[in-house]
């Protein structure tokens, strides 16, 4: 929204005169409120002489413009962070007592950004919002062309805050995306590589590309103002901003078990309890 024509209404002060104008500026640790009527004349008065209403769109008004900048609403970003790399092996497992084979292996890595807000602002900051895509993509084979794809993921998140108290400062971790660098599928005999036009390993990697974020206040009125930071700054313009929903926020991959495991499973004949088969079955 655009926030140019914020601050032009009619104030009334508590004694019921109305003031007809626009707020220049207000300083929440001195009360003075800058004041240009419609006739062009400028005059400084306390924000203790107006009425709740009016006091309440004065320092809505101004917590606003302090969190536009950059100097009293500070923003901080570290990464992106490796959290945590692990591995997984997938087998099969015919029946009887045939032993397991190794179909592949998947190396996992999640990684994800912390955030640090500083607020000196002068101002109890309310209804903010921490929105953010994170973008990654992941190789696989496709079928039908009989070659190497590669697709751009992108996770949406969403953090709310109730209120961001003034002259407070903390760090949090965003959330985070898991990188799978998937092997190709095994034969009896070796490798099963799959014909790719490039000769890229055995390996279908994914790799991380980086973060929008938009951190956004709504006022007392309504009002809304978006600070946008893109990481890296030279990220690609073609990544497609994904709004965060209901549908989306849910993410599979925050419920995954970050454990290393490459433990050969027991055959089939023994996770019966190792009893003899019938041979008419």
């Amino acid at each position: 929204m655009d926030c140019s024509c914020w601050g032009a209404r009619a104030l009334t002060l508590v004694d019921g005169d109305t003031l007809q104008g626009t707020i220049v500026d207000y300083q929440a640790r001195t009360d003075v409120l800058t004041f240009r009527s419609d006739d062009g004349k400028q005059a400084r008065f306390k924000g203790a002489q107006l009425d709740d209403e009016s006091f309440k769109y004065v320092r809505s008004w101004a917590a606003a413009q302090a969190f536009k900048d950059p100097a009293q609403f500070r923003v901080y970003v570290y990464g992106p962070n490796k959290v945590k790399n692990w591995i997984k092996r997938t087998w099969r497992r015919p029946p009887g007592k045939v032993e397991p084979h190794l179909t592949y292996e998947t190396k996992l890595e999640r990684i994800g950004y912390d955030l640090k807000y500083d607020n000196q602002t002068g101002f109890d900051l309310e209804n903010v919002q921490i929105k953010y895509c994170l973008f990654y993509n992941q190789a696989r084979f496709d079928w039908f062309k009989e070659e190497r794809a590669v697709d751009i993921k992108t996770r949406s998140c969403l953090e709310n805050f109730t209120i961001l108290p003034n002259d407070f400062s903390e760090k949090i971790s965003l959330k985070t995306v898991v990188l799978r660098n998937k092997e190709h599928m095994y034969s009896n005999d070796g490798w099963m590589l799959v014909e790719c036009k490039q000769d890229q390993g055995r390996f279908f990697p994914a790799n991380f590309i980086g973060m929008i974020l938009r951190i956004s206040l709504i006022d007392s009125d309504g009002n809304k103002i978006v600070r946008e930071t893109k990481y890296p700054d030279d990220l690609s313009i073609d990544l497609e901003w994904i709004e965060p929903s209901l549908e989306n926020l849910e993410w599979a991959d925050d419920l995954l078990n970050d454990k290393t495991d490459i433990t050969k499973p027991p055959t089939r004949f023994e996770e019966m309890g190792g009893l003899e088969e019938d041979e008419d079955s």
